[in-house]
């Protein structure tokens, strides 16, 4: 049985949700392609798989706790899906420390589904 674009999409997330969580960098950036591009507010793309894996490291050890995914749209795009919604970053004490919003194209390889592009912008 495959699965809908949504609960592609909601597979891959809770993989995000759940490395976020446990602090583990590693087990984030293996939601990322080798070749992906993530692009956070006011940064560069970052290139790869592995500079990615260091860019969370970083932000799980400033104090960042937890990450809420929000998905608002999905679609197939050929060989690939995107997703829009929103997004909340949270403290390890559960405060909100930063809120925005995401596109994400998402991109089988080897008959998993990985984040190959990601950009995200802060709401304020």
């Amino acid at each position: 049985m495959s699965l809908t674009p949504l609960e592609i999409v909601n597979v891959g997330n809770q993989k995000k949700i759940q490395a976020f969580t446990a602090s583990d960098p590693v087990a984030m950036g293996n939601v990322y392609t080798e070749n992906c591009r993530t692009m956070p507010p006011k940064k560069g793309v970052i290139h790869g798989r592995e500079a990615t894996t260091a860019f969370f490291k970083q932000g799980m050890e400033s104090g960042l706790g937890s990450l809420a995914l929000k998905t608002e749209e999905v679609g197939p795009t050929g060989e690939t899906l995107y997703e829009r919604g929103t997004f909340s970053f949270h403290g390890k004490d559960g405060s909100v420390i930063e809120e925005g919003k995401y596109v994400t194209i998402w991109k089988e390889v080897a008959g998993v589904w990985y984040n190959d592009v990601d950009i995200w912008n802060l709401n304020a």
